[in-house]
């Protein structure tokens, strides 16, 4: 079996009181891609730079898990007006110096795409003349406020790269012409189907964040007309911003909020579900390049999925598995809903070829690597 080395923001969940950073949307693609790596007979290295959001120190330490490990870097904070500059510029230094004591000459290395470690990245492509493949799930650039010197930096990287796997394919457009791409937009992972509500209802989920630019304004707009026999579940790790929301919004007894899910447990309630909702507006700069991983979750589900009218989204792999309202507007949502709502979806079949696709496209990508 064959090793490469990984690295991407990864969490430590075997300690409590760690509290690294890194995002569960992040995690859920970077462990499908391992998994996938592993049925090609091919095991991963993941070296994880995520430091610290509270003051202290930790040390660095090695996990193995199946084929696979990871290795946390050690990592330092002591915050200063509330910001993490300390903990960042010593994870670029812990990981820099990792890089520099393990990184082969020529070695291929597969990094989830940041601005955080692009400067490191560069160095070791330079020196070390590594190969990387960039996992490309979004440009920053375009969903995170940065300044014009952060954009042109992130904008030369992705030009400087020339291996990809990207979450959608209208990521093509900003990377090199002639680059060797795959996409893989999340996890081809089928569900296995649980028992629905037995109340009589219809059970309608929206998971993600509730930021005003993920659409929190109209699921607040929705919650409201909602009729009674509909059931919206949230689940969300923002319950500040749904006390916030709830604030501004009469929501009634049909609107629960669940807080935040993950692993079994997040894809067994999708699965008791009817409907998920995505709520992004399709006038939003990130839509151009990036590719909701909650609508996969949810196909993966066997959910009716409803979403607005979004490009990148009616032109992917998963348009014909997608209801699209007429317009970015609640009464639209609600009108596709109730049409929509005894539709009968298997998308089984579908995920797992997905998968087997992915299997052979990475592959490729690794063989062929630049």
């Amino acid at each position: 079996m064959t090793k490469i080395k990984y690295i991407a923001f990864y969490p430590d969940f075997s300690n409590n009181t760690s509290k690294r950073l890194f995002a569960y949307s992040a995690k859920n693609k970077i462990d499908y891609l391992i998994q996938t790596l592993n049925e090609i007979n091919i095991s991963v290295n993941l070296i994880s730079a995520s430091y610290l959001l509270r003051n202290g120190f930790l040390f660095g330490k090695k996990t193995i898990f199946g084929l696979n490990s990871v290795q946390f870097l050690p990592s330092l904070n002591i915050r200063i007006f509330k910001k993490n500059f300390v903990a960042i510029i010593f994870a670029k230094i812990t990981l820099f110096i990792y890089l520099f004591f393990n990184l082969k000459f020529k070695e291929k290395i597969i990094v989830y795409h940041s601005n955080f470690y692009s400067s490191i990245v560069k160095f070791f492509v330079k020196f070390r003349k590594i190969k990387v493949i960039l996992e490309l799930e979004e440009v920053y650039g375009d969903f995170v406020k940065t300044n014009d010197f952060q954009k042109i930096s992130e904008y030369l990287f992705l030009k400087n790269n020339q291996n990809f796997i990207l979450s959608s394919p209208f990521l093509k457009k900003i990377i090199p012409p002639y680059s060797n791409s795959i996409v893989i937009s999340g996890s081809y992972i089928a569900h296995k189907s649980v028992k629905k509500f037995e109340d009589g209802k219809i059970h309608l989920v929206y998971s993600g964040t509730l930021l005003p630019q993920k659409g929190s304004s109209l699921l607040g707009d929705l919650g409201e007309i909602l009729p009674e026999n509909y059931i919206l579940h949230i689940l969300s790790p923002d319950d500040n911003l749904f006390k916030k929301l709830k604030q501004i919004y009469i929501f009634k007894e049909n609107i629960v909020f669940h807080g935040h899910m993950v692993g079994e447990d997040f894809y067994n309630f999708l699965s008791k579900c009817d409907i998920g909702l995505n709520l992004q507006s399709p006038s939003a700069q990130y839509n151009f390049t990036s590719f909701p991983s909650k609508i996969l979750s949810y196909i993966s589900s066997n959910l009716i999925v409803v979403s607005p009218d979004i490009e990148a989204i009616k032109n992917s792999l998963f348009a014909s598995k997608i209801v699209f309202t007429k317009d970015y507007s609640p009464k639209a949502f609600l009108e596709s809903i109730i049409a929509n709502k005894n539709n009968i979806v298997d998308n089984n079949k579908f995920i797992c070829e997905l998968h087997h696709k992915a299997k052979i496209d990475l592959r490729i990508l690794l063989q062929y690597t630049l």
